[in-house]
C-alpha cells in the first residue's frame, strides 16, 4: 500500500522526455520562424532602399531630361530668331541688289585716266562761215577728220588745229572739201581728208603722227541702257573767248568735257525706216560748236564710243542734246 502512494508524486521518465523534446521542437520552430522573419524584414528593407535609390535616380534623370529639353527649346528659339534675322538680311540684300541693278553703278563712272588717251583725237573744225568739232580717225581710205555735214557744207575753206593731250596745238591742216565721204545719206556725217597748209608746214606734225586712238576704241552696244554715264568732248560756244593779241582781235576756243547720262532714246529714225537704231537724248551740256565731236559712254566692259553729237532738241522749258548712235553713223545704205 505504501509503494503505490509514493509513486503518485513523480512524473514518469518517458513522459518527461517527451515534454522536453516537444519544447525543444517548439523552440526550434519558433527560432526558425523568427530568423526567417528577420531575414524577410532585412530583405524588405534592402528592397525599399534600392527602390528609393532607383526612384531618386529616376528623378535625377527626369530632371536632367527636363533641363535638356528646356535648353533645347531655348536653342531652337535662338535658331529660329537667327534664321529670321538671316531671312531678313537676305531679303534686304536681294532688295539692295535689285535697286543696284536698276541704277548706274558707281564703278561705271568715267574716270579722267580713261579719257586721257582719246582727248587729243578731238579737234576744232573752223570754216569760213561756221565752226564745230571733229575727231581724227584712221580708216581704210586714209587719215581723216569726221565731223557733222552741216559744219562743213558751206562754200568756204575749212581747217583743223589738233592738240595733244596737254592741249598744245600740234599743227594746222586744211580739209579737202572737194571729196566728202559718208557711210549713208541719213546721218549728219562728213568724212574729209587732210593736207598740211603751206604756211604751217614748218611746225605741223606729219599727218600720220597725229592722235588716231579713237579708231581703236570699242563701239558701245547697239542700245545702251538709260541712265548710263556718258561724256561729250568738243569745242562748244560757251567755251569761246574774245582776245586781243598784237593789235588783232580774235576768238579762242577751249576743248570741253561735259558729263551726264543717257536720258532717253530718239526713235524717229527708226520710225521712218531709214536707220536701224535709236539715237540718244543725253543730259550732258551741249552747245553750238559741239556738233561733230564725240560722245563716249561706259558699261561693265569699260569705255566705249557712243556716237556723234549733232544738234539740240529744244522743248518748252528744257534743252536736250542729241547724239547720233555710232552704229547709225557706220550704217551702210
Amino acid at each position: 500500500m505504501k509503494e503505490k502512494n509514493s509513486q503518485k508524486g513523480f512524473i514518469k521518465t518517458p513522459v518527461f522526455i517527451s515534454v522536453i523534446v516537444g519544447l525543444i521542437i517548439v523552440g526550434g520552430i519558433s527560432y526558425y520562424g523568427y530568423f526567417q522573419l528577420k531575414s524577410y524584414q532585412t530583405q524588405q528593407t534592402q528592397r525599399e532602399k534600392q527602390n528609393q535609390e532607383l526612384f531618386l535616380e529616376q528623378q535625377e534623370m527626369l530632371e536632367e531630361a527636363r533641363k535638356t529639353l528646356e535648353e533645347s527649346k531655348i536653342e531652337i528659339e535662338k535658331a529660329k530668331i537667327e534664321n529670321q534675322k538671316k531671312d531678313q538680311e537676305m531679303t534686304g540684300l536681294e532688295e539692295e541688289l535689285t535697286t543696284e541693278k536698276s541704277k548706274p553703278k558707281e564703278n561705271f563712272t568715267i574716270q579722267p585716266s580713261e579719257l586721257s588717251p582719246y582727248l587729243g583725237g578731238v579737234t576744232e573744225v573752223s570754216c569760213i562761215g561756221g565752226e564745230g568739232s571733229g575727231f581724227l580717225m584712221d580708216l581704210d581710205i586714209g587719215y581723216v577728220v569726221i565731223t557733222n555735214n552741216h559744219v562743213v557744207n558751206g562754200t568756204g575753206d575749212c581747217a583743223v588745229t589738233p592738240e595733244n593731250n596737254l592741249e598744245q596745238m600740234v599743227g594746222h591742216y586744211n580739209l579737202d572739201r572737194s571729196t566728202i565721204y559718208r557711210w549713208n545719206s541719213y546721218t549728219d556725217i562728213a568724212i574729209l581728208k587732210m593736207t598740211i597748209s603751206a604756211a604751217s608746214s614748218s611746225w605741223s606734225e606729219p599727218i600720220k603722227d597725229l592722235n588716231y586712238s579713237l579708231s581703236s576704241l570699242r563701239l558701245c552696244p547697239y542700245k545702251m541702257p538709260e541712265g548710263s554715264p556718258m561724256v561729250i568732248v568738243g569745242y562748244p560756244a560757251f567755251a569761246k573767248r574774245q582776245i586781243e593779241f598784237q593789235g588783232t582781235t580774235g576768238q579762242i576756243s577751249s576743248k570741253q568735257v561735259t558729263n551726264g547720262i543717257i536720258s532717253g532714246y530718239d526713235r524717229s529714225v527708226e520710225v521712218t525706216g531709214n536707220l536701224p537704231y535709236s539715237n540718244y537724248y543725253v543730259s550732258a551740256k551741249i552747245d553750238s560748236g559741239n556738233s561733230g565731236g564725240v560722245a563716249l559712254s561706259k558699261d561693265e566692259n569699260g569705255l566705249c564710243f557712243l556716237g556723234v553729237p549733232t544738234w539740240l532738241n529744244i522743248g518748252n522749258y528744257e534743252v536736250q542734246g542729241i547724239v547720233q548712235n555710232i552704229h547709225n553713223v557706220y550704217y551702210k545704205d
